[in-house]
């Protein structure tokens, strides 16, 4: 099975309100402008993942240096490397 990041996530998610709102908004005034919050909400949605990508990306990283550091058993040792 494929593991989906949150750009896709919020992409999806995005277009699913997104078009829900649209086509209420269209229903009730007959304005095609409506289909425009479609646009808004994915685009919201994939900027939304992007930046959860990204903490969690920085989030891996960080904890992968920890590990580091725990198994060396020497803060000494790790900043030496950083060096």
């Amino acid at each position: 099975m494929k593991s989906y990041t949150c750009s896709e996530i919020g992409m999806l998610l995005g277009a699913g309100i997104g078009g829900c709102l649209a086509a209420a908004g269209y229903l009730l005034t007959g304005e095609a402008l409506f289909f425009g919050i479609t646009a808004i909400t994915t685009a919201a949605g994939i900027l939304l993942g992007r930046i959860m990508d990204r903490n969690l990306k920085n989030r891996e990283n960080i904890e992968a240096r920890l590990s580091e550091v725990v198994a060396d058993n020497s803060w000494a040792e790790y900043k030496r490397k950083q060096q």
